[in-house]
């Protein structure tokens, strides 16, 4: 399992240098828990990038967990209409469905 501990920047501006990160920590045939409490400044490429590593996680069916989520990440999600897809719980794959 992969826990990933992200902190500072994380808005459009840092998001190369969390992305690689990300990609240098995850085995993708492994579970993935990022841990959000350092997180000092987002935006919605952020959020982008979550979703892509949830459907990463989705494709190769393993699981993903956000942890220690801020007030503002959480008001985010749900001001973008994407809460449900991170606390849903895939039954299939996405190729299961396609």
């Amino acid at each position: 399992m992969a826990a990933i501990k992200l902190s500072g920047d994380c808005s459009i501006y840092g998001i190369t240098d969390v992305q690689q990160l990300i990609h240098k920590k995850w085995d993708i045939n492994k579970p993935l828990t990022i841990d959000l409490s350092g997180i000092s400044d987002f935006d919605p490429s952020f959020i982008q990038l979550l979703m892509s590593c949830k459907t990463s996680a989705i494709e190769h069916n393993q699981p993903f967990e956000m942890v220690n989520m801020s007030e503002d990440i959480q008001k985010v999600l749900d001001t973008m209409l994407v809460t449900d897809y991170f606390s849903a719980l895939p039954e299939k794959s996405l190729s299961d469905v396609q």
